[in-house]
């Protein structure tokens, strides 16, 4: 990680803390994420504000994305990122990133959807900064179900096999989501955020800490219940999202290719974000409404019930006295046996299908197949696929 020197605290968001703590730990590093968080995306930036004042196609974006030529001319910085986008880092290891595809996939799909609300968007919006960005919208509160969707939806396509070559659906909807960051970040900046308090919005740093939700969170959360990949497993996936990171945009120094950079990167992080807040805890209200109502169909149980779960979920992946800084309430002491006992029980396949490499693969097909059945329910346009 570049060094920025002994900065003092004060050129840095004001949001940023425990400097000093994290310097003695991690050196420059701690430093780095301070610079990260006036960071946003100069390439994506950029042609989000060329595309609005030529007003360009959302078709002839699609199309550059997808490997065609546009019918229209298109600024030069959109030609820019979509270059930046189809080069392939020297680093990129094709058959790693197969071996994670099919180490994620081979969670299975109700895994990913069980870790993917109470794993991985608990932990985004415990972040102050993060839930400002989503609240400041209203639309992630007030519509939580479909964002959810969405954001499952994104997850499924990026993580399929082969998905990512240039022009395949992950590649398209990973660069799709970079443009939409990019809106975000101009409508927010727009609308008076506080640049100096919260950093630049979907900054660098926050980006990082959001994919670190998708990776080193949900992996951690499996361990815990006994359904966690080999050592080899957990670096295909980091392999994996490495190279999604680089499609988002997020800045080299705060792209990882293991667990152990993995685990570095989010112990930094966790030091130097404040506790959660009222936004906070809004987001994870709406989050457990939500889930109740789109797991209860999955698992078959009463919506009342399926709350119970989740909250379980969360107490077993985050703790309680997380879960209680983020207003949620303790989980019935039969829910959390209940997912104890889905750990173990999934822990005991999950070895059935290390033992027979045939049922292994047979799972990740059924994911696939699941993946795009999901895909097909979801109606309309995402909010990330309408482009500017």
């Amino acid at each position: 990680m570049p060094t920025t020197g002994d900065a003092p605290a004060a050129q840095y968001p004001r949001r940023l803390i425990a400097l000093s703590p994290a310097r003695r730990r991690f050196g420059s590093a701690a430093d780095m994420i301070g610079t990260m968080l006036r960071v946003g995306d100069p390439l994506g930036d950029a042609a989000v504000t060329d595309l609005a004042g030529h007003r360009v196609p959302p078709a002839a974006v699609t199309a550059l994305l997808e490997g065609r030529s546009a019918s229209v001319a298109v600024p030069d910085s959109l030609t820019a990122l979509v270059a930046e986008l189809e080069r392939l880092p020297s680093w990129v290891r094709p058959e790693r990133l197969q071996r994670g595809s099919a180490a994620y996939l081979g969670i299975g799909t109700v895994w990913m959807q069980l870790l993917l609300g109470p794993g991985s968007l608990i932990n985004t919006y415990r972040s102050p900064g993060l839930a400002r960005v989503l609240t400041s919208t209203g639309r992630l509160v007030t519509r939580a179900p479909r964002r959810i969707q969405e954001t499952g939806a994104w997850l499924g396509s990026a993580v399929q096999p082969r998905a990512l070559r240039v022009g395949a659906p992950g590649y398209v909807a990973t660069a799709q989501v970079r443009l939409f960051h990019a809106r975000m970040r101009a409508e927010l900046l727009r609308r008076g955020w506080d640049v100096e308090q919260w950093g630049v919005p979907i900054n660098q740093a926050d980006l990082a800490r959001t994919l670190l939700d998708f990776t080193y969170v949900p992996i951690q959360a499996m361990g815990r219940l006994g359904v966690g990949l080999r050592p080899h497993e957990r670096d295909d996936v980091h392999h994996l999202f490495r190279y999604i990171a680089h499609l988002l945009g997020i800045d080299p120094a705060l792209q990882v290719d293991d667990h152990a950079g993995a685990t570095n990167l989010a112990a930094l992080l966790e030091m130097v974000t404040p506790p959660p807040d009222e936004g906070s805890r809004a987001l994870v209200d709406a989050l457990l409404e939500a889930y109740a109502q789109l797991l209860t169909p999955v698992i078959h149980t009463p919506e009342g019930m399926t709350r119970e779960l989740v909250l379980a979920l969360a107490q077993i992946f985050h703790g309680a006295p997380v879960c209680r800084r983020l207003g949620m309430a303790a989980p019935a002491w039969w829910a959390v046996a209940a997912v104890r006992a889905l750990g173990i029980a999934n822990s005991l396949t999950r070895l059935a299908h290390r033992a027979v490499p045939a049922a292994g693969r047979r799972q990740v097909r059924r994911a696939h197949s699941a993946i795009r059945q999901q895909a097909s329910m979801l109606t309309g346009p995402t909010a990330y696929q309408q482009l500017p």
